[in-house]
């Protein structure tokens, strides 16, 4: 009886089953790093999510006012505080976007404005301690110093909407990218701007230094937290985007 005899893969064969295993793995790695970035953007956003349910119980306390900060940029120690993150569990893990890290370097960038300052946005002891986190806040006193002539008005969040803070809290300074609106311009805006529109809650950024956290498609954005309670992707300029 004879037996039949199964040869070896010639060299033609293996090299057309690596090719078809490397075209397999060139149309599955995007896939993969899409998920992944997807995967960041939606932990982001259940973060701030988070954050508004602690908001929302704030203001329900204090005649619908959220927390209002001197600055919109770190530190926040005074927003943490207000909601109790420090003892209320897990909330302060919401303040830290899994893409901190990749924003660190733009936080620390020295040539960007404020000039010759740095700030931090990963999540260390001493930074929560400080009250150093990865978002930036929107219902704040002052720009921080440096940040002169940029469209992004101090005002005061409400539930219900947001007011202009005092003129005197607004800085003035020219600016190579003006003009921008102006106070009686932006407190107009302020009375008919939708609660779907108002900022509340954004990925941190530095104005000239645009490295932001999320990515779809070939566009990169900020996740921004919506007065209203939700969430979204925003595409663009932080400064031509500011509600």
């Amino acid at each position: 009886m004879r037996r039949s005899r199964r040869g070896a893969f010639t060299l033609i064969e293996l090299l057309v089953v690596i090719g078809v295993i490397a075209v397999l793995a060139g149309l599955l790695l995007p896939a993969l790093r899409h998920s992944k970035y997807v995967a960041w953007e939606v932990s982001c956003a259940s973060n701030m999510r988070q954050i508004y349910y602690a908001l929302a119980v704030y203001s329900n306390n204090n005649s619908d006012y959220y927390p209002l900060e001197q600055h919109e940029h770190n530190p926040h120690r005074t927003l943490l505080e207000a909601l109790d993150a420090y003892s209320a569990g897990k909330l302060i893990d919401a303040f830290y976007c899994p893409q901190a890290m990749f924003m660190e370097s733009a936080a620390k960038n020295t040539s960007c404005p404020p000039k010759g300052k740095t700030d931090t946005v990963v999540d260390t002891p001493e930074n929560r301690e400080a009250g150093n986190i990865s978002y930036v806040y929107w219902s704040f006193l002052k720009n921080k110093p440096g940040w002169r002539g940029t469209p992004f008005f101090p005002r005061i969040l409400k539930a219900t909407g947001m007011q202009p803070v005092p003129l005197e809290n607004y800085q003035s300074g020219n600016d190579s990218q003006a003009p921008y609106l102006t106070q009686p311009e932006y407190a107009e805006r302020a009375k008919n701007t939708p609660l779907s529109r108002i900022w509340v809650l954004t990925d941190f950024f530095r104005r000239k230094a645009p490295i932001f956290p999320h990515v779809r498609g070939h566009a990169s954005g900020l996740n921004v937290l919506f007065l209203d309670g939700h969430v979204e992707l925003v595409i663009g300029r932080p400064r031509d985007n500011y509600r």
